[in-house]
C-alpha cells in the first residue's frame, strides 16, 4: 500500500496517538529483542500505509546495542528526540529509542516539540538539563496517565526508563486500559478535523485490529525477526 509520514500537523486525540504509538513499539520492542537500536526514532520514520498499518523507517542509524558512539563533530539522529545520554556520552542501547518515541508521543498529543531553541546547541542542551513538559500543559484536561506515560519514558535519567521498547509497549497498553472512551477520544485545541486527516494523512485512528502486534520473537529462526524488526 501507499504511505505517507506521520510527519508533523497538529495535535491529535489520544486514541489516534496510541493507536500510532503501539505498532511502532511492538516493531521496535522485536528489534530490541533481536540486539538492534534505531537511534533516529522521528515522526518522519513513521510511515502509515492507506490500510491503517504502521511501519518504522530508515534504518540508517541501526547499530547493535554494545555500539558507543562519538558526538565530536556531529550528533547522530535528529536533535529534537535525542536522549540525554546520546549526547553527553554517545551511548546508544534501547533506552535511547525509549526516550525518542516518548517524544514522538508528546509531539503527536500536542502538536508541537517539547524543547526548541535558536540553534541545534540550545536544543541539546535542553534535552540534558530540563524534564520534558507533561502534554497536558499545552493541551489542558489530557489525561495524567499520559502525561506519566510521556515522563516514564522521557526520563532524563536512563536508569529510571522502561529498559527497552517492549517494556514501554506494556506501559502504553497500560494507560490505554486505564482511560475511558471520552478521554481517548478527547479532541485538542486546534485539532485538525477527522476527515483532513483520513483525507490527506492518514492519521486519524487506526482500525483497532491492526493495533494488536504479532507476539515479539526473541529466538525466532530464519528471517523472522527481521521481517518484523524492519517492516512492522
Amino acid at each position: 500500500p501507499r504511505v505517507g509520514g506521520l510527519g508533523e500537523g497538529g495535535a491529535r486525540r489520544p486514541l489516534a496517538g496510541l493507536d500510532i504509538l503501539e505498532p511502532v513499539l511492538a516493531a521496535r520492542g522485536a528489534a530490541h529483542r533481536a540486539g538492534f537500536v534505531h537511534r533516529d526514532m522521528k515522526p518522519g520514520n513513521v510511515l502509515i500505509g492507506d490500510d491503517g498499518r504502521v511501519k518504522v523507517a530508515d534504518f540508517g542509524l541501526v547499530r547493535s546495542v554494545d555500539t558507543v558512539t562519538s558526538t565530536t563533530g556531529s550528533v547522530l539522529g535528529t536533535v529534537a528526540y535525542l536522549a540525554p545520554e546520546q549526547i553527553d556520552q554517545g551511548t546508544a542501547d534501547p533506552r535511547v529509542d525509549v526516550y525518542a518515541c516518548g517524544v514522538v508521543l508528546y509531539e503527536i498529543l500536542t502538536g508541537a516539540k517539547p524543547h526548541s531553541g535558536d540553534s541545534p546547541a540550545q536544543v541539546l542542551y535542553r534535552h540534558i538539563n530540563e524534564d520534558v513538559p507533561p502534554p497536558s500543559a499545552l493541551v489542558p484536561g489530557l489525561a495524567p496517565q499520559l502525561d506519566e506515560l510521556v515522563a516514564s519514558a522521557t526520563a532524563r535519567n536512563p536508569e529510571v526508563r522502561p529498559y527497552d521498547a517492549v517494556a514501554l509497549l506494556a506501559e502504553a497498553r497500560e494507560a490505554r486500559e486505564a482511560l475511558t472512551e471520552e478521554q481517548l477520544d478527547a479532541v485538542p485545541p486546534g485539532a485538525r478535523t477527522v476527515e483532513h486527516e483520513n483525507a490527506e494523512n492518514r492519521t486519524s485512528v487506526i482500525p483497532r485490529a491492526l493495533t494488536v502486534p504479532r507476539p515479539l520473537p526473541v529466538n525466532e529462526d530464519g528471517d523472522g525477526v527481521s521481517r518484523t524488526a524492519r517492516f512492522q
